[in-house]
């Protein structure tokens, strides 16, 4: 299972845009990622109401695909790149937003990820699942000519 080295995994979520939204990789495992969106931002942001729904809608995604590429067997199978999100906000957060990823459900061509989102004070404040589409990786000598 390829579970990326976490200081070299946290690396990747450095950029400028994700800066912006407040993210950052925490942690990573074995079917498993964890997300943080930084709230409040201190600054003109906290009064742009979809700024945070975006940056936990973003940070929800990111941990559903990284939870399943750090169970894929590269081996055995690849992801297909085709992903569905169902996510809902169920309350209003407080302080910094806590997102964790788990792949609850492995199969041949599917895994199916739990999202949860807690504010600082533990309160649930979104859910989902989302179904990604994995596909078996074909055998090595299948690509040459005969």
């Amino acid at each position: 299972m390829p579970i990326p080295d976490l200081e070299t995994w946290r690396g990747r979520w450095t950029g400028e845009q994700v800066r912006y939204l407040g993210v950052r990789g925490v942690d990573i495992g074995d079917g498993y990622a964890e997300f943080v969106v930084e709230q409040p931002y201190g600054d003109e942001r906290d009064s742009d109401p979809l700024l945070l729904d975006a940056a936990i809608t973003y940070a929800v995604d990111i941990a559903a695909v990284a939870s399943v590429g750090a169970h894929v067997d590269p081996v055995r199978e690849q992801t297909n790149g085709t992903a569905s999100l169902f996510l809902n906000f169920v309350a209003a957060p407080e302080g910094a937003i806590r997102v964790q990823a788990r792949v609850t459900h492995w199969a041949t061509f599917q895994a199916l990820v739990e999202v949860t989102a807690h504010d600082a004070t533990g309160a649930l404040v979104a859910q989902g699942l989302s179904g990604y589409s994995l596909r078996p990786k074909p055998p090595a000598d299948t690509n040459q000519l005969a």
